[in-house]
């Protein structure tokens, strides 16, 4: 009797063991769920801002090929205050942006921080410019700067 109740024993705690096993796999389960959704549906936004850049550049071309600048100026406009919403408002696109552009970038400011434009700062000293004016494009330049090392450090 001592035996069968031992063997008793050792089958339940061998349950115990898989049942407290397959709780940790169908958490694991859930969460690889959970990450395959997010991935899927991060996807899916990413291609329909690809499917609004490609619509918007042929609307765009038709905007051109019909001449109607008030038209393209209106439609400019409104993409870029779309493209600032969507800046201002999710982190992962601004790091992304900044990521894939980084060529871009070093191409139009000399540097991925922008050490160039204190080039341009020393030229519009040296430039007989009003001082306010002056003041105003030193202060656009470390705008700009500041910006470049904010995508920098957020990256």
């Amino acid at each position: 009797m001592v035996k069968f109740g031992k063997k008793n024993d050792d089958a339940m705690q061998q349950i115990e063991q898989l049942q407290h096993q397959y709780g940790v796999a169908a958490r694991v389960c859930e969460e690889a769920i959970a990450n395959k959704e997010s991935i899927e549906k991060s996807y899916r936004d990413k291609m329909l801002l690809l499917g609004d850049c490609s619509s918007d550049a042929v609307l765009a071309h038709l905007y051109v090929a019909s001449a109607d600048r008030v038209g393209l100026s209106r439609y400019c406009k409104n993409n870029v205050e779309k493209f600032m919403k969507c800046w201002n408002r999710d982190e992962e696109f601004r790091r992304e942006y900044a990521k894939f552009n980084e060529s871009s970038t070093i191409t139009r400011f000399g540097s991925f921080d922008g050490a160039r434009l204190f080039g341009l700062m020393k030229e519009l000293k040296a430039t007989s410019l009003p001082l306010s004016t002056a003041v105003k494009n030193v202060k656009e330049t470390i705008g700009i700067r500041i910006k470049m090392v904010d995508l920098i450090v957020a990256s």
